[in-house]
C-alpha cells in the first residue's frame, strides 16, 4: 500500500540548509520535538508547457524568499509544469504572514523566469478542515448536475468559515476530430487547421458554443457545409481532474474554525431550493496523515537503501502500517522528428509538429522542445494512453500522406517530481498511528546510520 497525497501538491519538508557538514551531522542527530499542527502558506508557480529547469529555478528563488522570521519548514516540489513551496508556521492565522510572504516574492520577482504565471500565494490556518459536499439526483445528466453544483458552490462560498469551494468530478468537453487524409484532399495543411480552429498553446478551442458546428469552422476555409462535415466531427467526451471520493460531482469544501453552524443551517435551507430528486449530502474528507518520517540524503541511492529500512522499523515499533509518501511519476510522449529524412520528403518540420497536435485530442499538447523550429513535439499521455499517437499521417509536398513513424521517433519520457529537503533529496513515510513515539536516534543507531542521512518527524499540510 502507498499513500497518495494529490493535487500535484505532494511536498516535502525542508528546514533552512546547514552551512557546513558540521551543522548537517548536528541536524541529523538533532531530536525532533512535538510541535502543534501549523498553518501553511502555499506559493505555487505555474507553466502552460513542460519546463522543469525554468521551475527549479523559480523554487530555489522563492525558497531564498521565504526564509523569514517565524518559518519553520519549506516543503518543495517540483513537477514538470508546477512548483509549490508550503510555508510552514506556529501561527494561528497565517494571513499577516501571507502578507509578508507576498511581499518577499514581489521582491524577487524579478529573479523568475519570464515565461512562468506570477505566483499563486495561499493561506491555510492551522484549523482548516476538509469536507465533501456531494451533488446527486438519479436521472440527472452531467450537464445537469454541473449547472446545480455551479448554483450550490456560489451560495456556499457566502457561508462563513468556507474558504475554498472546488467542483470535482466528471466535466463535459467538446472534441472536434480531423480527417487528415480529407483535409489534405481540400488542399488546407495541418498547420491551417490549428490556425482555423483558433487553438491555443494548449491545444484549447477559444470558440463559443454557436461556432462548434463543421461549417462555422471551417467557413474562413472557403469550404460548403457537405466539404467542411466530412472532414470534421465533433463530439462530446467526459474528463475528471479532481476526483470525487465514491464518484460523481461534488464541492471540496475547505472550511477553518468551527463552521457548522452556519454550514448546516444554509444547507438544510439550500436543499429546500433544489430540483425534484436533488440531493445534497455534506460528508467530511477522510482522514490525511498529518505528521511524516523524512530520510534526508542527497544521495538517492542512500534514500532507496535507507527508507523501507526505516519504514519496517517504524511498523515494528508502533505495530501499524507505515507506508511511502509519493507523488506518481508522469508519462509524456516526445515526438522527434528526422530533419535529414523529412527535408528528402518535403515534409516541413511545422507540418509534423501540427499533425501531432491535431492527432493528440486525447492527450494533452504540452508545447516544443528544442530549437525555435520546434524539433520537438511533447504531448502529455492523457485517456488515449500509449496509442494517442497511433497512425497519425502528415502530408508531404505532394499531398501524399506519410505515417508519422517514417519522419520522427516517439520515445515515451517518465518524469518524476523533484522533493527537496535541506536542498538534497528526500523520501516520506506516513502512518495512521501517531509517530510522536518513536525515538530516532534509536532508529540511528540500529539501523546504523551515518552523518549523511537526516531523520526528521515533520508536518504534512492538508492536502488534498
Amino acid at each position: 500500500m502507498r499513500v497518495h497525497l494529490f493535487a500535484a501538491i505532494l511536498l516535502f519538508a525542508c528546514r533552512q540548509p546547514p552551512t557546513d557538514a558540521g551543522e548537517a551531522a548536528a541536524a541529523a542527530q538533532a531530536p525532533t520535538s512535538t510541535a502543534a499542527t501549523p498553518s501553511w502558506i502555499a506559493v505555487r508557480v505555474v507553466s502552460p508547457v513542460d519546463a522543469p529547469d525554468e521551475l527549479h529555478a523559480a523554487a530555489m528563488t522563492i525558497e531564498a524568499a521565504v526564509a523569514l522570521d517565524g518559518v519553520e519548514h519549506v516543503w518543495t516540489m517540483v513537477s514538470p509544469q508546477q512548483a509549490t513551496c508550503w510555508v510552514a508556521l506556529d501561527v494561528d492565522d497565517p494571513t499577516m504572514a501571507a502578507l509578508a510572504v507576498r511581499e518577499a516574492i514581489a521582491a524577487a520577482s524579478s529573479q523568475l523566469p519570464a515565461s512562468l504565471a506570477p505566483p499563486m500565494i495561499e493561506a491555510h490556518p492551522r484549523d482548516e478542515q476538509l469536507h465533501w459536499l456531494h451533488i446527486e439526483g438519479d436521472g440527472r445528466t452531467v450537464a445537469e448536475l454541473s449547472a446545480i453544483a455551479a448554483q450550490v458552490r456560489a451560495r456556499v462560498l457566502t457561508i462563513a468559515g468556507v474558504r475554498d469551494a472546488r467542483r470535482c468530478g466528471p466535466e463535459r468537453r467538446t472534441v472536434i476530430e480531423i480527417d487528415r487524409a480529407r483535409t489534405a484532399a481540400f488542399g488546407i495543411a495541418p498547420q491551417r487547421v490549428a490556425e482555423l480552429l483558433e487553438t491555443s498553446n494548449a491545444g484549447r478551442l477559444r470558440l463559443d458554443a454557436a461556432q462548434l458546428e463543421p461549417a462555422r469552422l471551417f467557413e474562413r476555409a472557403g469550404l460548403g457545409a457537405e466539404q467542411a462535415t466530412a472532414i470534421a466531427t465533433v463530439r462530446e467526451e467526459f474528463e475528471t481532474a479532481c476526483e470525487a471520493p465514491g464518484g460523481g460531482i461534488a464541492l471540496r469544501l475547505r472550511l477553518t474554525g468551527d463552521p457548522t453552524d452556519a454550514l448546516e443551517p444554509a444547507i438544510a435551507a439550500l436543499r429546500s431550493e433544489l430540483p425534484v430528486g436533488v440531493v445534497v449530502r455534506l460528508m467530511p474528507a477522510p482522514a490525511l496523515p498529518r505528521e511524516a518520517l523524512a530520510v534526508v540524503a542527497a544521495d538517492e541511492a542512500v534514500r532507496e537503501r535507507v527508507t523501507p529500512l526505516l519504514a519496517k522499523w517504524a511498523a515494528r515499533e508502533l505495530g501499524a502500517a507505515v507506508d511511502t509518501v509519493h507523488a506518481s511519476s508522469i508519462a509524456t510522449l516526445v515526438v522527434t522528428p528526422d530533419r535529414e529524412r523529412a527535408a528528402r520528403l518535403g515534409v516541413a518540420l511545422d507540418a509534423i509538429a501540427a499533425a501531432v497536435q491535431l492527432a493528440a485530442r486525447r492527450g494533452r499538447v504540452l508545447g516544443r522542445q528544442g530549437d525555435t523550429e520546434g524539433t520537438e513535439v511533447a504531448v502529455r499521455i492523457g485517456d488515449g494512453g500509449p496509442d494517442v499517437l497511433a497512425g497519425v499521417s502528415v502530408p508531404g509536398s505532394d499531398g501524399q500522406q506519410l505515417p508519422l513513424g517514417e519522419l520522427a521517433t516517439v520515445t515515451t519520457a517518465t518524469v518524476s517530481p523533484q522533493l527537496r529537503c535541506d536542498r538534497r533529496g528526500c523520501a516520506l513515510l506516513a502512518s495512521q498511528a501517531p509517530l510522536a513515539g518513536l525515538d530516532l536516534e534509536a532508529a540511528r543507531r540500529e539501523l546504523a546510520l551515518g552523518p549523511e542521512v537526516s531523520l526528521l518527524r515533520l508536518p504534512l499540510p492538508l492536502t488534498d
